[in-house]
């Protein structure tokens, strides 16, 4: 959804002189993409430049050594810069996600890939520059962002349908019910309920406002946008097999599995064995955890994981926040996910994949299944060792509690693509470093 597009819109059928002040103004300005991105290359190519003699002069080196390798970091700066802008675009497309907080992971992503490329193209590359570039790129867009929010206050009109569950989500947006087909200020977007029927009035408004360049959302696909789930309660809301993903980047998402988890496998095979002697001095029984789980198209398989409880314990299939049956050792490396590591094995077989919805054992799937309607979509895609319902709920068991991890699975499976597992994964390292939703 982008709030950039924002018109002098006058009313469709009135037309009052609607003037901007300088602040909104100022912000539009702010809001457009090429205001951040021309200013980072701006700055990012150019500014290193003034710094080259005192730095040269610090390392010892030549300005002509430094300068040899300018032209392809100059060039590779730039492509840098749009990979990182490019990213940051995709990761920050839901209204919800605070641009701050992506901005490094954009950059530093575009970064590494073309200094990745300068080492394989091996030619003489200008590191200093290079690096210079990005130490002033990220600070840019991180005053971009920041503007951003204290300048830009997106005006959204609704039509059709009740304000509260949408506008209660996201405060930063004014949001305004419209009565009439008329609007007497400049809007970002419109809002409409494409299941309320429509008079002819609010067809034909509908149909100007597209026309003139205002962007039109339905409300239900808003409401997804901004709470970051799907929610199906009747078969028309699949909207006939809306949850299949993308057959052609499932299938290139299975190969970039295997490219990572391969080498992967090989490096923390030795942390997976020691954590496994660790937890067998603790405690007796195999320090390998496995249990048969629910995968692709519902396809059950082996699941592997470090042993984390004691092994003559019973009860619940699900664990819960202070559960006894959890080891010292047990409840750190859950906190850390280092419990999940032995299920590289299982992205190598193909039983999983790095991103996707948590797999359920037999037993609390069949009970989902059960109890949750249309639960088994969830199976669409590979089950993951991380996912969107894991890093925005953590570890769920109640009913309840599950149908909304089953609407955040939902929308994973509906917007699959390389951006969201990428965010998911930033998401992850996020989680990892503070714990969040460990049991």
């Amino acid at each position: 959804m982008n709030y950039n597009s924002a018109e002098k819109f006058g009313g469709l059928g009135r037309n009052p002189d609607i003037t901007f002040s300088t602040q909104a103004k100022t912000g539009r300005l702010v809001a457009s993409d090429a205001f951040g991105l021309c200013g980072a290359i701006v700055l990012g190519v150019l500014g290193p430049d003034l710094f080259y003699p005192w730095v040269a002069g610090l390392l010892r080196h030549s300005e002509a050594v430094m300068i040899l390798g300018l032209r392809a970091s100059f060039f590779g700066s730039i492509v840098a810069i749009v990979i990182g802008h490019i990213s940051l675009s995709r990761f920050i497309a839901l209204p919800t996600i605070d641009a701050k907080a992506y901005v490094l992971p954009s950059f530093l992503m575009g970064y590494a890939v073309v200094l990745a490329l300068a080492y394989a193209w091996g030619r003489p590359f200008g590191h200093y520059h290079f690096f210079a570039s990005f130490l002033i790129a990220v600070p840019w867009y991180l005053f971009v962002a920041v503007l951003r929010d204290r300048l830009v206050k997106p005006h959204v009109a609704i039509i059709g349908a009740e304000p509260h569950p949408i506008t209660a989500i996201l405060t930063n947006v004014d949001w305004t019910v419209l009565d009439i087909p008329v609007l007497d200020r400049p809007v970002s977007a419109i809002v409409v309920d494409s299941h309320s029927d429509l008079t002819p009035e609010w067809e034909h408004f509908v149909a100007q406002a597209v026309l003139q360049g205002i962007p039109v959302h339905d409300a239900r696909h808003m409401r997804e946008a901004l709470t970051r789930r799907v929610e199906i309660t009747h078969m028309a809301h699949n909207n006939f097999g809306s949850l299949l993903p993308a057959l052609t980047y499932v299938r290139i998402k299975r190969v970039m599995d295997l490219v990572v988890a391969i080498p992967a496998l090989v490096f923390v095979a030795p942390l997976i064995l020691a954590v496994c002697i660790v937890v067998r001095l603790e405690s007796p029984g195999s320090p390998i955890f496995r249990q048969q789980r629910i995968g692709f198209r519902g396809t059950p398989f082996t699941f592997y994981k470090i042993r984390s409880m004691v092994t003559d314990h019973g009860g619940e299939h699900f664990t819960r926040a202070g559960d006894r049956r959890i080891t010292r050792i047990g409840a750190f490396i859950r906190k850390y996910r280092i419990d999940e590591l032995p299920q590289i094995w299982n992205i190598v077989k193909g039983d999983m994949s790095w991103i996707g919805p948590r797999p359920e054992a037999v037993a609390l799937a069949d009970m989902y299944e059960a109890n949750i309607p249309f639960y088994v979509y969830r199976h669409a895609v590979r089950p993951g060792i991380s996912g969107w319902a894991a890093v925005h709920q953590g570890n769920v068991a109640q009913i309840d509690a599950a149908s909304v991890k089953l609407q955040y699975d939902f929308f994973y499976i509906k917007y699959c693509s390389l951006w969201l597992d990428i965010l998911i994964l930033f998401m992850t390292v996020r989680t990892i470093v503070t714990g969040f939703g460990s049991r």
